[in-house]
């Protein structure tokens, strides 16, 4: 029985490492596997010292994997080595500072999430947590990328 969940546990921890499988599969074959040790052992002290053993030898193949993958042509495979900043000119959203003090008409309810408009333009909009009816009068007051912040207009 014990030889059987050996096997066991190493096909699940090889599923793992081919199919990831939110390392539901690999808890189950590291467990698996030491049950398998501790059924085949002749005794606990027996089955700690193999245990201590696989798991220096994995350590150690960890280890030399982990030092040789940056020299290897898989670390230019797996990692990006371009930097993406502001100043080459990377930029995941634009500033839309320029409709700031503006006053536009709302063009779906803002729940608080719609679309506002001004010359036949629509934006996104966001209300600063209010429910605004459509029609109603909005002051962009801010913006978080391309979404305006919006404030409804008091007196209108």
């Amino acid at each position: 029985m014990g030889e059987k969940l050996l096997f066991l546990g190493v096909a699940l921890m090889l599923i793992e490492a081919f199919i990831p499988g939110f390392g539901v599969f690999g808890v189950s074959g590291i467990l698996t596997f030491i049950v398998g040790i501790v059924l085949v052992s002749p005794n606990i002290y027996y089955a700690i010292a193999i245990i201590a053993v696989v798991v220096g030898i994995f350590t150690i193949i960890f280890a030399l994997i982990a030092k040789k993958i940056p020299k290897g042509s898989l670390y230019k495979t797996l990692f990006l080595k371009t930097n993406l900043n502001n100043e080459e000119g990377f930029l995941s959203s634009k500033d839309n500072n320029r409709h700031l003090g503006e006053v536009m008409i709302v063009d779906t309810f803002l729940r608080p999430s719609g679309k506002v408009k001004k010359d036949d333009n629509v934006y996104d909009a966001m209300s600063e947590g209010e429910f605004i009816e459509k029609n109603e009068k909005v002051k962009v007051v801010g913006n978080k990328g391309y979404i305006l912040i919006v404030k409804k207009l008091e007196g209108e």
